[in-house]
């Protein structure tokens, strides 16, 4: 099986998918975490340029083939997985191809361009539509108090508020089409106390997958989110 936490920055999309991992591997089963982009050896380039290295020699064309090019390698890493370790969960940390399609709006990639990508990909590797994907709302006040809580730097296309308020934007058009993903995704409002948001997350797997899941009990990612939230810390 195959789950993702997709979301803009500072969502806690990251956070929550180390939580239920920690959590499947307590049950005994077989976790491989991945994240994207930098979990294949193209989305590990990718990185330094999301950061903002390199990237004068990088148009925005370009940059997008990367990306396109690190979610063909991602389909092929899964159905690896699939194929030869059956029995696996894999819990991803964002689809390139998702992130893209609203990461691409801040940088005017045309939607029918990266569609038609997307659609070729996930042709190609049918498993790159995961079983269920959890998708972390967050708003512009929220991203910002998180990013100076955490001293985190903004990438190149999160410097703007004109570009948070599109790539947000993109995300919430993106998962109001239940035709998305096959419909199999779950919306998390991630302003919304922890507790709710484990308790979404937890019938969300047991309605589409028939199984008990809950954190680790004094799993520190857990503990420091509680305590963030009650410190006022969104």
């Amino acid at each position: 099986m195959y789950i993702v936490f997709e979301g803009f920055e500072c969502s806690g999309k990251s956070t929550f998918a180390k939580i239920f991992a920690a959590g499947m591997e307590a049950k005994g089963l077989t976790v491989d975490r991945i994240h994207q982009p930098g979990h294949t050896q193209m989305g590990m380039e990718l990185r330094p340029v999301i950061k903002g290295k390199h990237i004068e020699v990088l148009d925005q064309e370009s940059l997008d083939y990367l990306f396109w090019a690190d979610n063909l390698e991602m389909g092929a890493y899964l159905t690896m997985v699939e194929k030869e370790r059956p029995g696996t969960w894999i819990v991803g940390d964002r689809i390139t191809m998702v992130s893209n399609l609203a990461y691409g709006r801040a940088r005017e990639t045309p939607r029918d361009i990266a569609l038609w990508h997307w659609n070729y990909a996930a042709t190609k590797y049918p498993r790159l539509i995961p079983d269920l994907t959890i998708y972390f709302q967050t708003d512009l006040e929220a991203f910002k108090k998180r990013m100076v809580t955490r001293g985190e730097e903004a990438d190149r296309f999160e410097e703007a508020e004109d570009q948070h308020a599109t790539i947000i934007g993109a995300y919430e058009e993106l998962f109001s089409d239940e035709k998305f993903l096959d419909g199999k995704y779950e919306v998390v409002n991630s302003l919304l106390h922890p507790n709710i948001i484990i308790a979404a997350i937890t019938a969300s797997v047991k309605r589409n997958f028939d199984l008990d899941w809950s954190p680790v009990p004094g799993d520190p990612n857990w503990v420091r989110i509680i305590q963030q939230f009650e410190a006022g810390v969104v």
